[in-house]
């Protein structure tokens, strides 16, 4: 996973499939746990230590669908 703005605000990642950035805003002192296309094969972060999982969707500029799953 590539990102930048690693701890929340504006963030910039990759997309999984084709490696198009992705802009997202996150909570100040979020941290990105994953990226994915299938939200359903990731684990219950709940449950591995993260105090306040959350994600976002969106499509990056070639219409895959992008899951950001962050704590915060």
């Amino acid at each position: 996973m590539e990102a930048s703005g690693e701890r929340g605000g504006i963030t910039t990642v990759e997309c999984p499939v084709c490696q198009s950035d992705l802009t997202v805003s996150l909570p100040r002192e979020s941290e990105i746990l994953t990226l994915t296309t299938n939200p359903e094969d990731v684990p219950d972060y709940s449950e591995n230590g993260a105090a306040r999982p959350r994600n976002i969707q969106m499509p990056c500029k070639d219409g895959h669908p992008v899951t950001v799953f962050f704590d915060w």
